[in-house]
């Protein structure tokens, strides 16, 4: 479905029922077992960790300057 807001174009995506990393190495055995293009590639994978690694960065680093040294420490 196209949706346009101010200019922009919108896609919405098709969402499929599941737990999503299920769902994500259903869909990596899926491609290895009959060659197809996986729809997540390494390097896509790579970013993403990389981006959600940096997120945790800022988190810690925030919790620290906001006194709360120990917020992200389990236990």
């Amino acid at each position: 479905m196209w949706r346009r807001a101010a200019g922009l174009l919108f896609t919405k995506p098709e969402i499929t029922p599941g737990e999503p990393l299920k769902l994500e190495i259903q869909a990596f055995l899926h491609a290895v077992r009959t060659r197809e293009t996986p729809r997540v590639t390494g390097s896509q994978g790579r970013e993403a960790l990389g981006l959600a690694l940096e997120i945790q960065r800022q988190m810690v680093e925030h919790a620290e300057k906001a006194g709360l040294r120990d917020f992200f420490v389990a236990g």
